[in-house]
């Protein structure tokens, strides 16, 4: 009796063993990367936000990621309101159990926002749909934010009923909270 318990024992500690190293092995690969640009991509579907992501490279061991030439567009607009060359992020768990999170850093390269009113008044982000954020349930997912740098970033508006549009070129941005004391640095080089 003993020898089949310990037969059985070491068939599940090896079958164990496999999944574990299956598990680290696609944590690691080009598959996972790609599962999570999906999750990403369905997730913003939800708010009626249509996605295009270049690159995703997620290092969950470091727990970092990184996304390379990324477009956000509103409903089924051909223009994006939202593109970038790069994202980096490095998180840190403050608590498991009840979702608590830290996002360390935050690197945007090259954002471009556009925001655009057409002549009827209606804006070119107005069919972004947010009440599925207004309807989660108390004790969601807790983030908080360490450091967030924006590099060389866009903002280009035009306000058709007004006629008025402008551009604010290579904004850059660093926010770092600390205790007791906050610093934020804007430095714009070129606006019109």
């Amino acid at each position: 009796m003993w020898r089949n318990i310990r037969r059985a024992l070491f068939w599940l500690l090896l079958i164990a063993a496999i999944g574990v190293i299956a598990l680290i092995g696609w944590l690691n690969s080009a598959s996972f990367d790609r599962f999570v640009a999906g999750r990403i991509t369905r997730e913003l579907s939800q708010l009626n936000i249509r996605a295009e992501i270049g690159h995703v490279d997620v290092r969950p061991f470091d727990l970092s990621v990184e996304i390379r030439q990324m477009r956000l567009f509103a409903g089924a607009a051909s223009s994006p309101f939202f593109e970038l060359a790069g994202l980096d992020a490095e998180m840190k768990i403050l608590d498991l159990f009840n979702r608590r999170f830290e996002l360390q850093r935050l690197r945007l390269s090259e954002p471009t926002i556009n925001l655009f009113v057409d002549n009827h008044g209606k804006s070119n982000v107005a069919d972004i749909d947010l009440t599925s954020l207004k309807e989660r349930p108390a004790g969601e997912t807790e983030i908080e934010i360490g450091h967030i740098a924006i590099d060389g970033g866009t903002l280009v508006f035009n306000h058709q009923p007004s006629r008025l549009s402008g551009e604010a070129r290579n904004l850059e941005l660093q926010i770092r909270p600390e205790p007791e004391t906050r610093r934020i640095t804007l430095n714009a080089r070129e606006v019109y």
